[in-house]
């Protein structure tokens, strides 16, 4: 009995899942063995509650449940060391223009909430900027937790920020770097070499991925056949960051393959390219068999390699990469710079790169390198620029100001007092300077092996946890700057979770419901993996990035970085 009690509740689980198309993977969910553990002690006459009370009062119960239990985690993550605010506009399906806001560290992210613009708070600078500042005075006490504002390039955030920077003199704000090494690698597709190039691709993409089902399911048999396994043209999705260099990368790994499929008979019967001939254009045979088209997209990728090396890098959070970006970004550089000896257009890409890294350039990524334990003992080995001391000098004045806040009698007095001239902030700053000189001499213990290892093998802060006790006020600074996130991926992210909650089969839902529903999703989210025995952060690889100066074209390298 017991055996066909339990093929009935199983099977009535399956129906369930079957009929409104819910994904498999739901079962192995943490919250599903919950919700069924929950349900074997329920009465007899148990109803399960209707779509009011999920969408009414058991979601608002939900989420102050949720705001509450996860309060001591949140609030210790962010305000330990201090935290950034990532925020982004988006439209949703009913055309309602919102703007999210997120906090998070290195270490974690924590969704806060939408805010629905209307005719009053349009999306203007003064509007955004109100908006952060509202955000980071709400993360307290202790005053003064938010130290960093990312967001993206838009001329609108922009202009946000010297108004936030203004009225909370200790916060920086800094571009997303993912954002803006997108737009770089989309200069490099506008120089008119790698324009053509790409455009020739999109041929072969039209051809393998056209309505004529044939080539693309000849070109899956002849890979599997190779391969062992079955592999098609990569298509880049309009939100995918370097997916036009991943579709060149793809058909460079199927290059041998590409050109079994165009000169097998059956792709000659098919008469596939009668029209182009007709047309007098280049067919995607001969595109497919012209070495010349394969040595062009390998310059393609072997120029933007270090780019979308460090793209991929930066997109992931879960890294303390705020040192990286200012030393990596010179790097790839002076990559490109070698490879204008046997790249033509490599000179047009040094130019765009340029240009960029001047864009993304700011005193929280120069502040970054200085203090960085991996640049103490690699990097360059030179002096520090004055961009870099510049940029190292505001940000420990304005974190300076931090500390005198948080330590103040009155803190809130402090945040409405204090500037980065005012006598003991200039004090405290001086210190922390002088502590740095003393840090770049290497005095002390930091001429040890064992801490020259950890520099290579430790998180940044975490390395400053556990030796620069010595100079209290420097390591301070260093851990703030260095937990902070290069990216505002996370609050881009988010509008993904949101569009999927609110689709247009839902678009009669309301904003507080579809708000509440990504909170809790989002924070469930965090909760799981917080609370994982085996999660730890990432450590970001002690290695050169910038690898594609060598003379050598490796089609096998640069397709496996950007597969």
């Amino acid at each position: 009995m017991n055996v066909m009690t339990t093929t009935a509740v199983d099977e009535a689980i399956a129906r369930f899942f079957y009929g409104e198309n819910i994904s498999f993977r739901a079962v192995e969910s943490t919250l599903f063995h919950e919700m069924i553990a929950v349900m074997r002690a329920a009465p007899v006459k148990y109803k399960p509650p209707n779509r009011k009370r999920l969408g009414g009062d058991l979601l608002k119960a939900t989420t102050t449940h949720l705001r509450t239990s996860t309060g001591l985690v949140r609030n210790t993550i962010l305000q330990q060391h201090g935290c950034t605010i990532m925020c982004d506009g988006w439209d949703d399906i009913s055309k309602n223009h919102l703007v999210n806001l997120v906090y998070g560290t290195a270490a974690a992210s924590f969704f806060e909430g939408t805010s629905e613009l209307n005719s009053t708070t349009h999306e203007d600078a003064a509007s955004v900027a109100n908006f952060i500042i509202e955000g980071i005075d709400a993360l307290a006490p202790p005053v003064a937790s938010v130290v960093h504002v990312v967001t993206d390039t838009c001329s609108t955030m922009k202009a946000a920020w010297k108004i936030v920077e203004e009225h909370r003199p200790w916060v920086t704000a800094t571009c997303c770097a993912p954002h803006v090494l997108n737009l770089l690698l989309k200069d490099f597709a506008s120089i008119d070499e790698v324009a053509e190039v790409m455009a020739k691709m999109e041929r072969v993409l039209h051809r393998f991925w056209g309505r004529s089902r044939w080539p693309r399911s000849k070109l899956l048999e002849t890979t599997f056949r190779n391969h062992g396994k079955k592999l098609g043209l990569y298509r880049a999705k309009v939100t995918r960051f370097a997916g036009k260099y991943r579709q060149l990368a793809r058909a460079l790994r199927l290059k041998a393959d590409l050109q079994m499929v165009v000169v097998c008979p059956e792709y000659s019967n098919k008469r596939f390219d009668d029209g182009a001939d007709q047309l007098g254009v280049e067919t995607v045979k001969a595109i497919v068999l012209d070495d010349d088209f394969w040595s062009d997209v390998v310059h393609v990728l072997t120029v933007a390699q270090p780019i979308v090396k460090l793209l991929f890098i930066c997109d992931n959070q879960s890294k303390e990469l705020m040192g990286k970006v200012y030393y990596h970004m010179f790097q790839t550089g002076e990559s490109i710079t070698k490879l204008r000896r046997r790249i033509s257009w490599a000179y047009l890409a040094q130019g765009y790169h340029a240009a960029r890294w001047e864009y993304l350039h700011s005193e929280m990524h120069a502040a970054g390198y200085a203090l960085d334990p991996e640049f103490l003992y690699s990097g360059d080995g030179g002096e520090l620029d004055n961009a870099t001391i510049t940029g190292l000098i505001a940000v420990v004045e304005r974190l300076s100001i931090r500390y005198l806040i948080q330590h103040a009698v009155n803190p809130l007095e402090a945040a409405t007092s204090l500037t980065v001239d005012s006598p003991q902030v200039q004090e405290h700053a001086h210190e922390c300077m002088v502590q740095f000189a003393r840090f770049r001499a290497k005095e002390g213990i930091f001429t040890k092996e064992l801490v020259v290892r950890g520099a290579k093998n430790m998180a940044p802060s975490q390395w400053w946890g556990m030796y620069g006790s010595h100079f209290p006020q420097l390591q301070a600074v260093a851990r703030t700057v260095l937990t902070q996130p290069v990216s505002a991926c996370a609050a881009e992210r988010n509008w993904s979770v949101y569009g999927q909650i609110k689709t247009a089969a839902r678009n009669s839902m309301q904003h507080e419901v579809a708000d509440r529903r990504v909170y809790c999703h989002e924070t469930l989210h965090y909760q799981r993996i917080l609370q994982n025995a085996s999660h730890r952060m990432q450590v970001a690889a002690w290695v050169d990035l910038s690898d594609s100066d060598s003379d050598s074209d490796s089609n096998d390298d640069i397709s496996h970085l950007l597969r």
